[in-house]
């Protein structure tokens, strides 16, 4: 039990760190017209990294095992962040 404890915190946060980074991006890329569209986006990724989080450390004690949840939760926030890195203007 104590082994998914580690995923579950010390995982979910750069997860959903780098959820809040990739939204804006993706919002923008999507509409490239709007006159709000980072403020829309930062405001959308910062909302619903909470749900990102919560969904993170349910993923963490679901997992088959720890290593399973340490990629199934580090391996997304690399690519997003990744991607928010590539991305930004």
């Amino acid at each position: 039990m104590r082994s998914r404890l580690g995923p579950a915190v010390l995982g979910g946060y750069p997860l959903a760190a780098a959820w809040v980074m990739a939204v804006p991006v993706l919002w923008a890329a999507i509409y490239p017209d709007d006159p709000f569209r980072l403020a829309d986006g930062v405001l959308i990724g910062s909302m619903s990294a909470f749900a990102v989080c919560a969904l993170a450390v349910l993923w963490a004690f679901a997992a088959p095992t720890a290593r399973h949840a340490w990629i199934g939760l580090l391996g997304p926030a690399f690519l997003l962040a990744l991607m928010a890195g590539l991305g930004a203007p």
